[in-house]
């Protein structure tokens, strides 16, 4: 497989500054992303959120891209119309004029260097292992499909990655996010590069991903969040989970413990950007993929 077009995509959430600043940077100075054997193009996720410094005006972008979505005459949102128009640039979906897509995220939970990825695809998962050996830090957040035709903007393509960078503030830049974030970009586009050149460099037979489970919800009484997270729980994302530990505490200052059968790890824990949603965090299993 031979990639000619990449996409690179930020403010997909408009208060998630880092990536458009660094689509400002990129396209002042797009040596910085430029590599001999592909294009790489640059894109806006959700400009008018950006101008409001909201995540969203009326509904999640990010949710946005399903087929049947994208072929409803019935457009009702802002968000639904700028997805036509992302898909007709990038896309169309299931016949992308680009052939890889990056989009950029970050996130106030204690997440680190994410990468996310929605299926198993072959280039996906080795993608990702490339990044994570030249970043050992990084995690890889694997969310199992749920349905063949996902929502998500990356879906757009079939080979992608979604990159998620954390602790920050919403509507805040960081330097040291942006540095992450850039070096994050910088490493795929470096491995698509060997690809094209048929020097792929060598990859693990196998990685460590963090397996979406399920969602957990906070605590509700009369519609009403009636706890928050344990503070033994705060800022441990990755962190095994066992029968018995906190989760929440009440405001009666009583505990709810986690009571499941397995160990589990959470993720996004105390995302500020799912409390409209009332979720606290995800559980993932921890699971080994092969790249091979």
């Amino acid at each position: 497989m031979t990639i000619q077009n990449v996409a690179v995509v930020g403010g997909t959430h408009g208060n998630e500054l880092t990536g458009i600043y660094l689509l400002n940077r990129w396209g002042k100075y797009p040596e910085k992303i430029e590599r001999s054997s592909f294009s790489t193009n640059l894109f806006v996720g959700n400009p008018k959120a950006i101008e409001q410094n909201r995540r969203f005006i009326d509904e999640d972008l990010n949710r946005c891209f399903t087929l049947a979505s994208l072929k409803s005459n019935e457009k009702a949102t802002y968000e639904s119309l700028r997805a036509s128009y992302l898909n007709q640039i990038i896309g169309p979906k299931g016949a992308s004029a680009h052939d890889v897509v990056f989009d950029m995220h970050t996130s106030t939970s204690n997440c680190g260097v994410m990468l996310i990825l929605m299926d198993d695809n072959k280039f996906n998962l080795r993608l990702a292992a490339y990044i994570q050996s030249q970043m050992p830090e990084a995690k890889i957040y694997f969310i199992p499909p749920s349905q063949t035709d996902q929502p998500y903007l990356n879906s757009i393509c079939a080979n992608s990655l979604a990159v998620e960078i954390g602790p920050i503030p919403q509507g805040v830049l960081r330097s040291d996010v942006t540095a992450l974030t850039e070096g994050v970009v910088y490493h795929g586009l470096d491995y698509i590069q060997s690809l094209n050149m048929n020097m792929e460099p060598p990859i693990p037979a196998s990685v460590e991903v963090f397996e979406f489970k399920e969602s957990v919800s906070f605590p509700m009484t009369d519609g009403v969040v009636s706890g928050y997270i344990h503070h033994s729980l705060q800022d441990s994302d990755y962190q095994a989970l066992g029968a018995g530990d906190p989760l929440f505490e009440c405001l009666d200052g009583s505990v709810i413990r986690y009571d499941g059968p397995e160990t589990v790890y959470p993720v996004f824990v105390n995302e500020a950007a799912y409390y409209y949603k009332n979720l606290a965090m995800s559980l993932c299993v921890k699971k080994s993929l092969r790249t091979d």
